[in-house]
């Protein structure tokens, strides 16, 4: 019996020691004036990672450890004024209600270094639910394609596409869900049938698919890799009553393993987030590389131009019922920046359906007849 009082003490003592070792933060972070929850606001002790985040209700809840006990808790939102919290505020195990101004001018540089952790946060949960929201099971799509070369004699045509995925976007490899589709063309329409040069830069349509951004497992969709792109917040917007977030992203040392070209000296991008389920509508990409690579923007083009070349690549998205698919894929390259795109490809979608009636497994290169 005294060997289990015993035991019982040690743990009670076990406990009261580790309660010293670490407090509990939680509590709700919300509008001072409106009284709203403000989610994905960052909290945490400057200079440090220590912290958490609020979830979608404005919740949070983190530990901190005796070393930083005493130092103040800094709070931040996209558009709101930042705040620090006291340590001694902290001392009742109550939840905490914090209350943020929203912002009705230009911030400092301090707010602005703040902000930047909360678009991390943003894009990082935006990045998961592309699995969660976008359709993740079979599908069938009708679309509309044009496509123009400038290069050399001005070659057009367009066509309309039917498309099957077997996968959609799921959490898997860019490599495994672009082996997951098929397409067949009808109805092409071209600007010079007798040109044979057409046979070489056909249609295309399976370059310009693998555009399709909310595919690739890289960028700011891993965020194993977010950390090396640096955030800003664009600009604000209302569509049918959606709150939309546009944040500027630039990748500061291009690499191979972001790009997927050896040659990439600028990578910039711009991404819109519908806030209403944090989840990427649309994303923008300017690249510029020193020369043509075979390796990656090798698009609608056969030769080396040996000059710099610049891209610009966007997909957008849009819900239908439950999901999310794609809407239109846009590519375009030039050689120089001050003449119009030698090269210009357009994918627009104008009719989605859940499952697969008629499997098209085979990828459809055209050739002029």
């Amino acid at each position: 019996m005294q060997k289990i009082i015993t035991l019982f003490t040690a743990m009670i003592f076990s406990f009261s020691l580790l309660a010293q070792e670490a407090r509990n933060i939680h509590g709700v972070v919300i509008n001072a004036e409106t009284q709203e929850p403000i989610p994905y606001a960052n909290l945490g002790i400057e200079g440090t990672f220590v912290g958490g985040a609020s979830d979608e209700n404005g919740e949070f809840n983190f530990n901190v450890n005796k070393d930083y006990f005493g130092k103040e808790i800094t709070v931040s939102a996209i558009g709101y004024f930042s705040i620090t919290i006291p340590w001694n505020a902290t001392n009742s195990e109550a939840a905490l209600k914090v209350k943020l101004k929203e912002q009705t001018f230009s911030i400092d540089v301090v707010d602005i270094q703040a902000q930047s952790l909360v678009l991390y946060r943003i894009l990082k949960v935006a990045g998961k639910n592309m699995h969660k929201y976008y359709i993740n099971e079979p599908y069938s799509m009708s679309a509309h394609y044009e496509f123009q070369n400038n290069s050399q004699t001005t070659i057009s045509h367009q066509t309309s596409v039917s498309y099957t995925d077997n996968k959609g976007y799921q959490p898997l490899a860019d490599s495994v869900l672009f082996k997951n589709y098929g397409y067949s063309i009808s109805s092409v329409k071209a600007n010079k049938k007798e040109d044979p040069s057409l046979n070489n830069h056909a249609v295309y349509i399976n370059d310009l698919l693998k555009l399709d951004l909310g595919k690739w497992n890289r960028g700011i969709f891993n965020p194993n890799l977010l950390r090396d792109f640096k955030l800003s917040k664009s600009d604000e917007q209302t569509t049918d009553g959606q709150k939309t977030i546009i944040v500027d992203y630039e990748l500061m040392n291009p690499s191979f393993e972001i790009t997927f070209d050896p040659y990439t000296t600028e990578y910039k991008g711009r991404v819109y987030i519908n806030m209403e389920d944090t989840t990427i509508v649309k994303n923008e990409v300017w690249a510029q590389a020193s020369n043509f690579s075979s390796l990656s923007y090798n698009h609608f083009t056969k030769r080396s131009t040996k000059k710099p070349n610049h891209y610009y690549i966007s997909s957008t998205y849009h819900k239908t019922g439950d999901k999310y698919f794609l809407e239109s894929i846009q590519f375009s390259r030039q050689t120089d920046e001050e003449t119009p795109a030698t090269t210009k490809a357009n994918l627009h979608v104008t009719q989605v359906s859940k499952g697969i009636k008629r499997p098209i497994n085979n990828k459809v290169f055209y050739w002029w007849k």
